[in-house]
């Protein structure tokens, strides 16, 4: 069960989903330093979260793609 966990934690879909949460809350925690207003701040923040549940999505469906095409017999050769 480790290596499922740790295979898991170290997909793209993870990595780029906590990327995205890490970004964000930066941009939240240190946006006044940086001279953005609060408002731009969360704007920004909700923008880089949702970029990454969007490439989070678009790789799960992907994957599903990916497996139904394995799932799917070849069709039997038809002889000449």
């Amino acid at each position: 069960m480790p290596k499922v966990l740790l295979d898991l934690m170290a997909s793209k879909k993870a990595l780029a989903s906590m990327a995205g949460l890490l970004a964000a809350v930066l941009v939240l925690l240190f946006g006044e330093k940086l001279g953005l207003t609060p408002e731009l701040a969360d704007k920004i923040a909700g923008a880089v979260v949702l970029q990454a549940a969007a490439y989070v999505t678009a790789q799960g469906q992907a994957d599903r793609g990916k497996e139904a095409v394995k799932a799917t017999p070849a069709p039997e050769p038809r002889p000449f």
